[in-house]
């Protein structure tokens, strides 16, 4: 998706999910082995409370387009702190402030770390 398209969603978006009590979408993500997904979209209202009734937006607002809003804040903004799809990757939210459009971004690297050691077991008795 192009950014003037991509803006013209975001903004769009804000407006249809505000007017149904929506204050925050939240991603969660996990990723690993050269693949990555977003395992879940929350909607939330002011006091963090899950909004299940958000469908009232489409057809102005599809889930397609908030999954593809959120792969790519996960490709711009998660892969500046880690790679999440590649090799041991990682997991995580987001959460997209819709009132200011702000962004916090839960992440967790998965980490592979291997020791060697060698000695005799009598010294180390």
């Amino acid at each position: 998706m192009q950014k003037g398209k991509r803006k013209q969603l975001i903004l769009k978006t804000k407006l249809a999910l505000l007017n149904k009590g929506v204050h925050t979408i939240r991603a969660h993500f996990d990723g690993g082995g050269d693949d990555g997904s977003i395992h879940e979209i929350e909607y939330l209202d002011p006091n963090g409370n899950y909004i299940s009734d958000y469908k009232g937006c489409e057809p102005f607002i599809r889930t397609d387009d908030i999954e593809e809003l959120a792969y790519h804040f996960f490709e711009n903004y998660v892969n500046r702190i880690g790679d999440w799809v590649n090799n041991e990757g990682g997991w995580g939210s987001i959460d997209i402030q819709l009132s200011n459009l702000s962004y916090i971004i839960n992440y967790n690297q998965r980490t592979y770390e291997e020791y060697d050691d060698a000695g005799t077991l009598l010294n180390n008795i």
